[in-house]
């Protein structure tokens, strides 16, 4: 199936945070700006990092109704962590 996907299907990071840095087994990212939301850092809730993997962190910037994947460079600080 293709095409373009239903505003209901649409990935809302604000109920999806933990399911997606459990699935993807890395620390997840999300950078905005204070009128879209508060950036954040989640953790994966169980089970350890994949061992070969390039990056323990995936960073994702939400613009109004779009995520891009961001890279960060090594040392930079991270958003505060979630509860």
């Amino acid at each position: 199936m293709s095409g373009i996907a239903h505003v209901d299907k649409w990935l809302t990071f604000s109920d999806m945070r933990h399911i997606i840095a459990n699935y993807y087994k890395r620390c997840m990212v999300l950078l905005t700006n204070l009128e879209i939301g508060k950036y954040k850092s989640f953790f994966p809730l169980r089970g350890p990092p994949p061992a070969k993997q390039k990056s323990l962190i995936m960073c994702l910037g939400l613009i109004p109704n779009h995520f891009m994947l961001n890279f960060l460079n090594d040392g930079c600080p991270l958003p505060p962590s979630s509860s």
